[in-house]
């Protein structure tokens, strides 16, 4: 799924791992000089949208969308949003005072729209001088934010699974997968492996309780913290699920991040590398795995690329430079805001030439993992078997705002090595599984019942047999 974060101000450790990074960064330099930094966080979210968004963004229904967020955490009767006349009208209520009304005008650009919502924002605090700030700001500009597409998010870190360890001890989580959208219930969609999904907890479930608290009291993000804590500590849960006659609470202890990656030897010399996602240590996750298997003598490998549809595209390069020689172009960007498109290549990996590759796709392979597929396929590095791929070519952007808040956003649309475009397309498998012939989820690496795993054996093995 996505880019790399940035922000107003980078840290020197950051800076450096940028400097040794990626060309991907050029994208991040441009925004930075262009946007610059402002001094109300309204303005700060607001000027990265307008930097960097795949379209010019409507500011007056950013706007408008504002107000309505700030409503839904206050008084009904103290601030209410309304059109009149295609203008923009806000009724509010501050304590010791009558009913008073301010009209704005339709349409608004980027610093006007900025100034209006900081207005309400400040008539909000003073309606509501007992609820914090931050959780004014987070209603304010999740609604906001949420208003451009079903992609966009306002944020803050603690919500984003995968998300590197901390070194404290404070680093442990049960892997139920909450949204980072916001939404009226919880609707988790626990990691593979994790705790959750171990105990039974299943993709759809609803989150009522986190420890007695009901979530509709808390933040996406109050929500991730409060199921984060000390390794080995336990955090009772309580789901809901359709079917079921009551709710259930489930006990979970707090374990340290889940793999990115599931390995197993297959036999036969064949390695199987399930790669669930490509998130933040995804790439470090593979090459330890990878390391480990050649160890072992591995003399083909499968990496099962099934249900994986979220992660960086960062990663999904690095991971291509496992396999495909330096400056091997894997994707080609193209955004509203850089005059030419950019071309991001693999670098400085340790490269596999000559180890036989074979990668399992499916309908829901999508974003980096199809980007990661289709570099191997374009470069006849590797087979594809497999469904064709979902097909989605928007690149989604993580954008660092300030105090551990950001954005997600779509910044632009990505073109294979080929330029290819894959938007609703996807790719097309070298063998293409029928559709009788589909997998379920929970068979996926189980060679007596996973027909794609068990069809890619057989094709190594005849491959092998061929003089």
């Amino acid at each position: 799924m996505h880019d790399l974060p940035v922000g107003c101000k980078l840290e020197r450790g950051r800076r450096l791992r940028i400097h040794q990074s990626l060309r991907i960064w050029s994208l991040v330099a441009v925004l930075l000089s262009t946007s610059g930094c402002a001094s109300t966080l309204t303005s700060q979210v607001f000027s990265a949208i307008e930097n960097t968004y795949v379209e010019k963004p409507d500011f007056s229904k950013l706007r408008r969308e504002a107000f309505i967020g700030l409503s839904k955490r206050l008084p009904p009767e103290t601030f209410g949003v309304k059109e009149v006349n295609g203008d923009l009208v806000l009724d509010y209520q501050v304590p010791g005072s009558p009913l008073l009304s301010k009209t704005f005008a339709a349409r608004a650009d980027r610093a006007e729209a900025t100034r209006d919502v900081d207005f309400g924002f400040e008539l909000a605090r003073r309606i509501a001088s007992n609820v914090p700030k931050e959780k004014l700001e987070m209603a304010m500009l999740r609604r906001a934010v949420e208003s451009l597409d079903t992609m966009s998010a306002f944020i803050h870190w603690t919500e984003i699974s995968g998300l590197p360890s901390s070194e404290s001890s404070d680093n442990g989580d049960v892997g139920l997968g909450v949204p980072v959208r916001s939404s009226p219930s919880i609707v988790v969609d626990p990691i593979d492996g994790s705790p959750a999904q171990r105990a039974g907890i299943l993709p759809g479930d609803r989150l009522l309780a986190i420890d007695g608290v009901p979530t509709g009291d808390l933040e996406s993000s109050e929500a991730a913290t409060k199921l984060r804590g000390n390794l080995g500590t336990e955090v009772r849960v309580t789901i809901r699920r359709e079917g079921w006659v009551e709710d259930k609470s489930f006990s979970l202890v707090r374990e340290a991040r889940a793999s990115a990656v599931e390995a197993q030897s297959l036999g036969d010399g064949i390695g199987l590398i399930v790669l669930k996602h490509f998130q933040f240590l995804a790439g470090q996750d593979f090459e330890v795995a990878l390391r480990r298997m050649e160890a072992e003598g591995i003399r083909d490998l499968i990496v099962d690329l099934r249900h994986n549809s979220e992660g960086l595209f960062y990663q999904a390069i690095a991971m291509a430079g496992k396999f495909l020689p330096p400056r091997t172009v894997v994707i080609h960007l193209r955004t509203r805001v850089l005059a030419q498109p950019q071309e991001y290549f693999t670098y400085g990996e340790k490269v596999r030439k000559s180890l036989p590759l074979l990668l399992i796709v499916d309908k829901e392979t999508a974003g980096s993992a199809e980007a990661f597929a289709a570099a191997i396929q374009e470069s006849q590095r590797g087979l594809l078997l497999g469904e064709r791929t979902y097909g989605r070519s928007v690149f989604i952007s993580y954008l660092t705002v300030t105090g551990g808040l950001g954005l997600i956003l779509p910044t632009g649309k990505w073109f294979t090595g080929r330029n290819l475009d894959l938007e609703g397309k996807g790719l097309t498998p070298d063998i293409l599984m029928a559709d009788d012939q589909r997998s379920s989820r929970p068979t996926q690496g189980d060679l007596s019942q996973d027909v794609y795993l068990r069809r890619a054996v057989e094709i190594i093995k005849e491959r092998r047999a061929k003089p």
